[in-house]
């Protein structure tokens, strides 16, 4: 279900900046991006619906503030990161949890990319999280690296570094 806003702040921020569009306007925008992003990351694509989803609802929970940011796409696509990376954190834990109590082979989702594309995308998880967060923001939602390091929190040296 997607989430609506009835309302839509019509002061100017204390930047002078004046607020972003409605939440409506906002989820239309980001909902597609941000599926992608997550779906880069993780290789899943119901699991990249589900985290654009959730990081869509935490930046609705707090549109009042989040509307009023230069960028709010910025932090929503940081907060689906720590999402992303918050659920391969209790996968990982539970996978070890299972292979303990009954080793198997593990199961792959089945990819609509080509064997090139899926190769690539296998090998970038593979990546240390800072490195693989930094390909999937520059290559799988196509941003340029001075934004990267905005939502990473990195100087964009360390970008260009890890790509």
């Amino acid at each position: 279900m997607r989430p609506t806003a009835n309302t839509t702040a019509t002061s100017e921020t204390a930047r002078g900046r004046p607020p972003m569009p409605d939440y409506e306007a906002f989820f239309a925008t980001q909902r597609a991006p941000l599926a992608r992003l997550a779906y880069a990351l993780t290789g899943r694509r119901h699991d990249a619906q589900d985290l654009a989803q959730e990081a869509l609802l935490r930046a609705f929970e707090r549109w009042p503030i989040v509307g009023t940011y230069t960028s709010p796409e910025t932090w929503t696509r940081r907060v689906m990161i720590n999402l992303v990376y918050s659920r391969t954190r209790r996968r990982r834990t539970e996978a070890i949890g299972l292979l303990r109590l009954r080793p198997g082979a593990a199961r792959r989702d089945a990819t609509e990319l080509s064997d090139d594309a899926a190769a690539f995308w296998a090998a970038v998880r593979t990546l240390p999280p800072r490195q693989a967060q930094t390909v999937a923001l520059r290559y799988g939602a196509d941003l340029p690296a001075v934004e990267v390091a905005a939502i990473l929190g990195l100087d964009p040296g360390t970008v260009r570094a890890h790509l």
